[in-house]
């Protein structure tokens, strides 16, 4: 049996979510939107609040037939709103009013099914105590959410929740397919901000073949051929020896940050 452990940093392609994730910055407060549609999701916890759904409840997070709506809405406006309507048409274009059947639920719908949300507080999705980040009043002097103003923040009610909490990058759900019982997939991201910790060395390799790359005359970068071929044989001077001295110059800081300062490490690992 072989474990494998791979050491990623932080950049947006190695930590983007799954298309169909439970991604909470891939949300609008109301329904539809230009959002992926994401997967449906079971029930962890509930809130105060009348719910919906019941914990280990299936939750399905797009309008489908049978659903009433957006709970905020009476129904003379459900039914108003409950198909795309074309409002005006031309020759190049057609203006569209989008309903909301078939369409994503926004973090209100989804919260109130929950039981987190005070429907006395929503007249519309725009008009509400809640907000997406929480507004002026909810934040201290620092910017950061009051402990009472987490509880009228969408985003933060939806990370509290389990299973949108514990929701795997697009990465780590690749390893977790090509693991098996003979051998374990796992990845790590080493924290932000710190290159000299980043990957596997990755800064070190770049630096280096910034420098080949720098030290040629300017004649080899004026055309894009020459362009080109010099950044692929700066890259290419980064030999294999040079890559594993990298990363083990990488990980020996790595590995001075968790012997001598834990609560910097569990800060990083909370991130």
């Amino acid at each position: 049996m072989f474990d494998f452990v791979y050491l990623f940093d932080q950049s947006s392609g190695h930590t983007k979510m799954r298309p169909d994730g439970l991604n909470v910055a891939n949300m609008n407060i109301s329904y539809g939107g230009a959002v992926n549609q994401m997967r449906d999701t079971s029930v962890t916890e509930v809130g105060q609040y009348s719910s919906l759904l019941n914990v280990g409840d299936l939750q399905i997070l797009s309008f489908v037939d049978g659903d009433n709506g957006p709970f905020w809405m009476n129904d003379a406006e459900r039914l108003e709103t409950k198909d795309d309507i074309v409002t005006s048409i031309s020759k190049t274009d057609n203006t569209v009013v989008k309903g909301w059947m078939h369409k994503p639920k926004g973090m209100l719908q989804i919260l109130w099914e929950r039981g987190f949300i005070d429907s006395t507080m929503v007249k519309t999705a725009r008009s509400s105590r809640y907000s997406k980040d929480g507004k002026k009043g909810d934040l201290n002097d620092e910017g950061a959410l009051t402990e009472e103003g987490k509880q009228y923040s969408l985003k933060s009610l939806l990370m509290d929740c389990t299973d949108f909490r514990s929701e795997v990058t697009d990465l780590e759900h690749l390893a977790g397919e090509l693991s098996s019982p003979d051998h374990h997939i796992k990845i790590l991201f080493t924290p932000k901000f710190h290159c000299e910790l980043a990957g596997e060395g990755i800064e070190y390799s770049w630096g280096a073949s910034k420098r080949y790359y720098r030290s040629q005359p300017l004649s080899k970068k004026k055309s894009y051929r020459s362009f080109d071929e010099l950044v692929r044989w700066s890259v290419g001077k980064v030999s294999i020896q040079m890559c594993r001295r990298f990363s083990g110059k990488a990980r020996g800081f790595l590995y001075l940050v968790v012997s001598h300062c834990p609560p910097l490490t569990q800060f990083w690992r909370s991130r």
